[in-house]
């Protein structure tokens, strides 16, 4: 995407977010947004968790987000970028998960987990599926096409089976 607030998971390892219930909560989405508050969230509204709680960058002017989470951000007056705050990446077993109604991921103990700095991220990207639905779409439509027509065909062979066989009959 090359959106500098843009980041891929590059494994199996998650986003810690908090839901809209406050709870710690764990996403594979990495399009991030900064609301006019300054705080980092998900496309979904999901707030954004670093080291210290939520994310909160007031007054930047530009954010980038590293391959480990590091947010470093450039302020109003200020020659270089500095490190804010990195994002908390974990790295649960799955098994241990729970998939809630509003799409996050929940510890199933309801415990947080702790950051894991092996977690690597690739920025400028966003995870997607790897179906187009579209073309899967049309491949349906043209399977099911195609299925119709020889099922025809098919009746039409019976029809004239039964119907030869009708005049073989009537002739003798």
């Amino acid at each position: 995407t090359q959106r500098d607030l843009d980041v891929a998971i590059t494994g199996p390892w998650f986003i810690a977010v908090q839901s809209a219930t406050g709870k710690e909560a764990y996403t594979r989405a990495g399009d991030f947004e900064l609301g006019e508050d300054g705080i980092l969230k998900t496309h979904g509204g999901h707030l954004v968790m670093g080291n210290g709680g939520i994310i909160n960058l007031p007054n930047v002017t530009k954010i980038s987000i590293s391959g480990d989470g590091t947010i470093s951000g450039l302020f109003p007056g200020a020659p270089d970028m500095i490190p804010i705050d990195k994002i908390k990446l974990v790295n649960p077993d799955v098994k241990e998960l729970a998939k809630g109604k509003d799409g996050l991921f929940y510890t199933n103990k309801g415990n947080s987990l702790d950051s894991d700095p092996t977690v690597n991220l690739t920025k400028g990207a966003l995870e997607g599926s790897n179906v187009n639905a579209i073309e899967v779409m049309t491949k349906i439509i043209d399977i099911s096409r195609s299925y119709e027509m020889h099922t025809n065909f098919m009746k039409t062979m019976a029809e004239n089976a039964i119907k030869s066989n009708q005049l073989l009959n009537s002739q003798s």
